[in-house]
């Protein structure tokens, strides 16, 4: 009777776990792009390995489409590496059964540290297959155990030195979602975190303003409030960014179908420690929300910003080109700017030359899915072939840059633009090429760069503070100007020179003549005033600036 009772309590639990099995997939070995047979550990060490990561399977005590999808993973790693292996061929059987595996916490540790052991056993060969199966080792343990600081630690110094490994097959990535009544549903395959580098303007010591690299991190978490997607913050940020957030929320409304999702999606800058504002994030942030609800990956050498509305389209921001150097000092390889924000480019590159352009490959974007283009990790092959081919002009420019006037180069930008219109270095450059680039600054280029000079010499006029060197400094500045100022600004241009003039006078005057040269310096400044205040009243001419 007990026995029957226990075969048939056994049933009642099988049957349970068949009717609430969430979708599963069986173990796919070719999803790894490792080919084992290179591997620098002998039969038996696989055949070890291969026990110990059908092992974690059982520590996957949460049972979302992440997990199963690490579960997935991490079995068909175990059946590459051993394909008899018995606990894994159970641990999918059970799975797929919607079963649950799961053992102590403290049980944990001392698996991590038998798999660390070959890790640092594989780590003294280092072949390529070697740092492929390393960073899957590291992936697995950290989702595992993601407080384990020793293992993070490691795992970044693997990192420093390697970079991001890719041990997945590139046709192994979820396909393309379809739409259900205009909208996506959140992919089965989602992703747990996501991050990358956001381009913002951060206030100096000295009061100027600079753009700056910084890292944002995503992760998915249970949603206990709502039966909704939501998102949000870890620390505090500005109004500005607050708001941004907003929009992106909208987006995400309109684009995925969020009831019932229970997934919060929270935002963190690395820096956690400086105040972050402004609406230059809200690109990335709608890049990264799309890479966990899609699940796809996303490219770690890109480097975006940019605000956006709800329906997806990119909006100008402000210090594009400050934010641009600040990515190529950070080392990264492509950069996603609005395209509203293409003639701030320009502007740079008539006063400062072209080599911004081929020093990093610059894409302006009008909308969301021209930014998901050139931002994951696997791209299309026609776009990561023209990028291949761009940084071939790349290395061209950077030996000698009046190549791009070669006709070979002029072909091979037209080529590039041909297939992606949004490459901006490439549409700049041929513009550039043929002759075709703007003659003068924009009206707000022009007007910033006088204005910077003239509220700058008002400040140390109040002061008392009058250097000559600095004086001529900015003499310089604006005699060199002089030919690409915008007419519209051009009388405010001549009214600050001649205010500076009037400064140096009165800074090397004689003390005889020093009260003339004071009230000289003081008509000069009442001119400028005049000059400045024609400007900010004049409809058109503040219209044309905000443009």
């Amino acid at each position: 009777m007990n026995l029957f009772l226990s075969l048939f309590t056994i049933y009642i639990v099988l049957f349970a776990t068949l009717v609430s099995a969430n979708d599963y997939r069986s173990p796919q070995p070719q999803l790894l792009k490792i080919d084992i047979t290179k591997v620098s550990i002998n039969t038996d060490e696989r055949t070890s390995l291969a026990e110990k990561v059908a092992h974690t399977c059982s520590y996957f005590d949460e049972r979302n489409d992440s997990s199963r999808d690490y579960c997935h993973k991490a079995l068909s790693l175990s059946l590459l590496l051993d394909e008899k292996n018995k606990t894994a061929i159970v641990s999918d059987s059970l799975l797929s059964r919607g079963a649950e595996l799961v053992t102590k916490q403290e049980n944990r540790t001392p698996l991590f540290k038998e798999i660390q052991t070959t890790i640092k056993k594989l780590s003294n060969k280092s072949t390529s297959e070697d740092i492929k199966l390393i960073g899957f080792l590291y992936s697995l343990c950290i989702t595992l155990d993601g407080q384990n600081t020793d293992l993070i630690y490691e795992y970044a110094l693997f990192e420093k030195e390697h970079g991001k490994v890719s041990w997945i097959n590139s046709d192994s990535h979820p396909p393309a979602q379809v739409k259900t009544n205009g909208k996506f549903n959140i992919s089965k395959e989602r992703l747990s975190k996501s991050q990358i580098k956001s381009l913002l303007v951060i206030k100096l010591s000295n009061g100027k303003y600079a753009g700056t690299v910084a890292q944002m991190n995503t992760i998915a978490r249970a949603n206990k409030k709502h039966r909704w997607l939501s998102i949000g913050f870890n620390q505090k940020v500005g109004k500005l960014m607050i708001s941004s957030r907003a929009e992106v929320a909208k987006y995400l409304h309109q684009q995925y179908h969020t009831e019932k999702a229970l997934i919060h999606l929270e935002f963190s800058f690395a820096d956690k420690y400086s105040l972050k504002d402004g609406p230059s994030a809200a690109l990335a942030m709608a890049l990264m929300s799309n890479s966990i609800l899609t699940g796809k990956e996303l490219d770690q050498g890109i480097a975006v910003t940019g605000d956006m509305t709800a329906v997806g389209e990119v909006q100008p921001v402000g210090a594009t080109a400050s934010k641009v150097k600040a990515a190529i000092k950070s080392n990264c390889t492509h950069i996603a700017i609005p395209a509203g924000n293409e003639r701030a480019i320009e502007d740079h590159c008539l006063i400062h030359g072209i080599s911004m352009l081929y020093q990093i490959q610059i894409f302006g974007l009008d909308n969301i899915e021209q930014a998901e283009s050139i931002s994951y990790e696997q791209k299309k092959e026609k776009v990561t072939e023209t990028m291949k081919e761009f940084q071939s002009v790349m290395t061209i420019l950077k030996n000698n840059p009046n190549y791009v006037f070669n006709d070979k180069v002029k072909e091979k930008l037209n080529t590039i633009i041909t297939t992606i219109p949004y490459h901006l270095s490439a549409k700049l450059l041929l513009k550039y090429a043929n002759k075709q680039a703007p003659k003068t600054l924009s009206a707000n280029r022009s007007f910033a760069e006088v204005q910077r000079i003239h509220f700058s010499l008002l400040r140390n006029i109040k002061k008392r503070y009058i250097r000559a060197e600095l004086l001529k400094d900015d003499a310089k500045t604006l005699r060199e100007l002089a030919s690409i100022i915008t007419p519209s600004v051009k009388k405010y241009h001549f009214a600050v020179v001649a205010f500076i003039n009037s400064a140096i006078d009165y800074k090397t005057a004689h003390k005889s003549n020093a009260s003339k040269a004071w009230e000289k310096l003081r008509a000069a400044q009442q001119d400028v005033n005049k000059e400045f205040q024609k400007i900010v009243k004049d409809p058109d001419i503040v219209a044309e600036i905000i443009e």
